[in-house]
């Protein structure tokens, strides 16, 4: 049976052993603290893979990874403006730390990107900026690659942050899911809704077509149908981009981005909220298990990795085939159900832009 912790005692549980490992009262160096927070992933992952094949759903691996690096994200930070102030004095510049993307709607698989921005008031001079990005850089950055992490990263003022999304489609779906980690919630605020304003003052219906224009070419290029041989977890036709471009075109057209409040204002039934919802998490604890077994990340569900993923996630039958057949059959069955549902939701949501523009 997974473990039945809340996400609260699971995150107090992470912060109490973050303390207890690193000591950050006894002001240990760099080198000294890098292999405890080796130490603390590596713990976590192999507490996380147990809870997996006990049985745990996709959303709570995938958050629980989200607060691991979380915790581990503050704890750097702890670390970084300790030593800015040993070196320079207070830290005068408010700063937050903003989880974008996946990392930022607190779905992180095994292996997933840890997706970062660096977020600055506007105004401050270069001159005061450098030696917080160089401290940054040294402290927050370079531990997280030698933890043998995947980091994308940015810093930026908020202005800067809104003229990217302006010019790519990709920062402002990221943008969309932007979360405080640490530092200024202040700052993050003005942030939030400087960015929110922005998104209501673009056009609704040109971020739609975009969007669908995106959805059909990606769908386009894995042949249209969610039933191939060896479908591909996160970009397939089906897959885990379908059911979040729904909700990027909702939080553009709607100013919402959950299902719950899809339902609310009738644009999907219940019915098919829990069906868009089985079928996700379906997808998401197949990916865990791929990113579980294997070395590094991948979503592809290959012809060899079958038969020992569908083991792994429950189907016993010892006939391998009969196996392989079980589970394609339910993969199929979510991966189709998250395709019908968010293209009815695509239409849904492009008739009210039309209607509006």
């Amino acid at each position: 049976m997974a473990d039945s912790a809340t996400p609260s005692d699971n995150l107090a549980r992470l912060h109490r052993l973050a303390e207890a490992l690193l000591r950050p009262d006894e002001k240990l160096t760099k080198a000294d603290r890098l292999p405890l927070f080796k130490q603390l992933l590596q713990q976590e992952h192999e507490r996380m893979f147990a809870a997996h094949r006990a049985g745990a759903s996709g959303r709570e691996i995938t958050f629980q990874r989200s607060q691991m690096m979380d915790v581990i994200l503050e704890m750097l930070a702890r670390f970084a403006n300790q030593a800015y102030e040993a070196e320079h004095g207070p830290l005068a510049i408010q700063t937050s730390l903003v989880a974008l993307g996946g990392y930022g709607r607190a779905e992180m698989c095994p292996f997933s990107d840890v997706d970062l921005m660096f977020l600055f008031p506007q105004g401050v001079k270069p001159k005061a900026l450098e030696p917080v990005q160089k401290i940054y850089t040294d402290e927050i950055l370079y531990p997280l690659w030698d933890m043998s992490l995947k980091i994308g990263h940015s810093t930026r003022t908020i202005n800067e942050a809104i003229e990217e999304a302006k010019k790519d489609m990709s920062s402002k779906n990221a943008l969309l899911e932007a979360r405080l980690v640490t530092g200024s919630a202040g700052l993050f605020q003005i942030f939030a809704q400087a960015y929110n304003n922005f998104c209501r003052g673009e056009s609704p219906h040109e971020y739609i077509k975009a969007r669908l224009l995106d959805q059909a070419t990606r769908r386009g290029k894995y042949g249209n149908t969610v039933f191939l041989q060896e479908p591909e977890i996160k970009n397939g036709v089906g897959g885990l981009r379908d059911y979040h471009n729904i909700l990027w075109m909702a939080r553009i057209r709607l100013n919402t981005g959950t299902l719950e409040e899809l339902v609310a204002r009738q644009y999907l039934q219940p019915t098919e909220r829990e069906a868009l919802e089985a079928a996700y998490d379906f997808l998401l604890r197949t990916r865990n298990e791929l990113h579980f077994s294997s070395p590094h990340a991948t979503d592809l569900l290959d012809l060899e990795k079958q038969p020992q993923v569908a083991l792994n996630l429950g189907y016993a039958s010892e006939n391998v085939f009969r196996r392989i057949e079980t589970f394609m059959r339910d993969y199929y069955q979510h991966a189709q159900a998250i395709y019908q549902l968010s293209a009815l939701l695509e239409r849904r949501l492009a008739i009210v832009g039309e209607e509006e523009s």
